[in-house]
């Protein structure tokens, strides 16, 4: 919504009946949002675009991402499958996913979701676990991407 003239529109329009998109998040630099969706064939997807709905990014993706962060395109933090794991831009897809640790939370409630999110330096990740039986954060410092092990989704 422009608050000044109250015009309001959708962020990047449903392109084909029953597909969706979700876990929408803003990047660093206040102009553009990432998200992820499914199509009703069960094909997935990963993209960005500006509020103004200018230069969307969108790929094709496999990949089991729970909720997903992150600062800008070039690297993407999700949750799925009981890892932090994460995508590296390569100019046209994703790389990935590589494993950054296990969170082994229960997902039991909304507040043991990990909802992993890079700090504003881009350089670890924080993120929400129950392994100990009560909800905590953790912080985890970022490896070189190349150096994390692979995920065999």
């Amino acid at each position: 919504m422009n608050t000044a003239t109250k015009e309001v529109w959708k962020i990047r329009p449903r392109k084909q009946e029953g597909e969706r998109v979700g876990h929408e998040y803003w990047y660093a630099d206040g102009e553009t949002i990432g998200f992820h969706g499914t199509r009703k064939n069960g094909g997935a997807f990963l993209g960005h675009i500006r509020y103004d709905n200018t230069g969307l990014v969108e790929v094709e993706f496999s990949k089991n991402t729970g909720h997903i962060f992150s600062n800008d395109k070039h690297l993407i933090v999700g949750d799925g499958g009981g890892v932090i794991k994460l995508w590296k831009w390569n100019g046209k897809t994703y790389d990935g996913p590589r494993i950054l640790c296990y969170h082994n939370s229960s997902l039991k409630t909304q507040h043991s979701h990990p909802h992993p999110r890079f700090n504003a330096a881009g350089n670890q990740v924080l993120y929400t676990s129950d392994v100990s039986g009560y909800c905590n954060i953790y912080l985890v410092d970022l490896k070189p991407f190349e150096s994390l092990p692979f995920i065999d989704e």
